[in-house]
């Protein structure tokens, strides 16, 4: 027997993820009309398939554990697979955690124990993945706002060690792992996914600049240091209305390029992109 094929995209944060999705639920309908099934079932209500992820994680910070529904929602995917579907497209940015401890959560091994499972990933380098990951952790109060940068990448260091990517390659259910550099793709990021997932149909379907409506605000890193001060001395948020997007914030570096170097080979991170190549 024939298996169908299951792409899983996993990320990683800060690379265009929430873009990707809005695509995907965009041309759903043109994709089912070539075979592709982008699942509404276990979406959550950006679009991602983290309810579908999560569900089946006890202890979960984000939302209750509840591996029947989980059980349901694969259930109803599995009966959408008619066929004329031969591929099923599941994104979510929590789906690592699940593929690499799949022998512990039964109810996802074995969905996709029925596919020929290829993995999509796309990755920024050290330095920036960790500029970003801070920026975002202090803009949406994840962070106590007195780490300050150097404190976060002391503590938080090893988020950049993506060497479970070689670990993830050798799951028995893996068929291909697709890795990709986001600095690198991020013109025509849409496409790059079409590519990796064999969407051959869709070309040239990125909007110039992004979708603005979904893309996560960008903050300078002087702005970030605004902010986090402002909440150390517990000023109202709003008052930083009239200091955000006016263009009079210099954009300054966290990292210098020497630092990220350095980050780049403790991680060995150039090794990493040209395995998956």
């Amino acid at each position: 027997m024939n298996l169908k094929k299951l792409v899983l995209h996993i990320g990683l944060g800060k690379t265009g993820t929430t873009y990707i999705q809005s695509r995907l639920n965009a041309y759903r309908k043109d994709l089912i009309a070539h075979g592709f099934l982008y699942p509404s079932h276990g979406q959550a209500s950006d679009g991602s398939h983290n309810d579908l992820m999560l569900r089946g994680m006890p202890k979960n910070p984000y939302v209750k554990y509840d591996q029947a529904l989980v059980g349901y929602y694969f259930k109803k995917i599995v009966e959408e697979v008619d066929e004329n579907i031969h591929t099923v497209v599941i994104s979510s940015e929590c789906s690592r955690h699940i593929l690499l401890n799949s022998c512990k959560f039964k109810v996802y091994h074995d969905f996709f124990s029925n596919f020929q499972v290829d993995v999509v990933c796309y990755l920024r380098s050290p330095g920036a993945f960790m500029e970003s990951r801070y920026k975002q952790f202090i803009k949406d109060g994840a962070l106590p706002p007195e780490w300050d940068f150097k404190k976060f990448l002391s503590l938080r260091h090893s988020d950049c060690d993506f060497s479970w990517l070689y670990e993830l390659e050798m799951l028995p259910f893996i068929n291909k792992v697709h890795v990709q550099d986001y600095d690198e793709s991020k013109s025509f990021l849409f496409d790059s996914f079409l590519s990796c997932a064999g969407i051959d149909f869709l070309k040239r379907r990125d909007e110039p600049g992004g979708n603005k409506s979904v893309v996560n605000l960008s903050l300078s890193c002087l702005e970030v240091e605004v902010l986090r001060l402002l909440k150390i001395y517990k000023v109202p948020i709003s008052a930083l209305d009239d200091f955000y997007f006016k263009g009079k914030c210099n954009e300054l570096k966290y990292l210098s390029d020497e630092m990220c170097f350095q980050l780049n080979k403790k991680y060995n991170y150039d090794d990493i992109i040209r395995h998956f190549q």
